[in-house]
C-alpha cells in the first residue's frame, strides 16, 4: 500500500465540508467535499445540508467536487463540475499524507 487507509481517513476528518461516501473495493476511498469558500451549505460538522432549497444548481455543483484516492497505487483522482461539463484530474504516486490533505482541502479541477 502507498497510502494508509487509516490515516487518510483520519486527515480527512480533520477536513470542513468533506465526508467520506460510499466506494467500491477496499482499495479505493472516495470524498465528497464541499468548497466552503465558494458556497455556504456545509452544515458545518462536514455534513451538507440537504434541506436546502437550491435554486441555483449549477453554482452548488461547481462548489463540490468527488475525490477518489487509490490507497494501493497513490492515485488521487478529482472530478467536479465547470461550466457544465465533467472535469476530471489525476495525481499519481501520491505517498504523501500532506499532499492526500492539500487535494481534500483544495481539490483540483
Amino acid at each position: 500500500l502507498k497510502l494508509n487507509p487509516s490515516a487518510v481517513r483520519e486527515r480527512a476528518k480533520s477536513i470542513p465540508g468533506c465526508r467520506e461516501v460510499l466506494a467500491q473495493g477496499e482499495s479505493v476511498l472516495s470524498f465528497m467535499v464541499m468548497d466552503n469558500d465558494k458556497s455556504n451549505h456545509s452544515r458545518g460538522d462536514g455534513r451538507f445540508d440537504s434541506s436546502i432549497n437550491h435554486n441555483n444548481n449549477s453554482k452548488v455543483a461547481s462548489s463540490l467536487a468527488r475525490v477518489n484516492i487509490f490507497v494501493d497505487s497513490g492515485t488521487i483522482g478529482t472530478s467536479r463540475v465547470l461550466d457544465g461539463k465533467v472535469r476530471q484530474t489525476f495525481r499519481r504516486n501520491v505517498q504523501s499524507l500532506d499532499v492526500v490533505e492539500r487535494l481534500l482541502r483544495y481539490p483540483e479541477g
